[in-house]
């Protein structure tokens, strides 16, 4: 059933800022330093890239696997103990 070449998929609605996944994360470990400078060029152009993953549901049933952002980051937290090395 797959007729795209590729596929933009989609995660929670509304998706989460930075700064609120950095939030959560401090909430979850203490201590955790966290830094980030967001582009300006980048933030103006992001509204304007709507993911639209109906075809990916349509052609071979993907389905998000978070719905929150609590999930995404109890499951990187997960990923993080796992393979601290990765994330140096």
């Amino acid at each position: 059933n797959i007729k795209m070449v590729n596929y933009l998929i989609a995660g929670p609605t509304p998706s989460p800022s930075a700064g609120e996944l950095a939030e959560l994360v401090r909430a979850k470990v203490a201590g955790a330093q966290i830094d980030f400078k967001p582009d300006p060029a980048l933030q103006a152009i992001l509204p304007l890239w709507p993911l639209d993953d109906s075809n990916a549901r349509q052609e071979w049933g993907w389905a998000p696997h978070y719905y929150n952002q609590e999930r995404i980051v109890d499951d990187f937290l997960r990923e993080l103990e796992l393979h601290p090395k990765r994330y140096v």
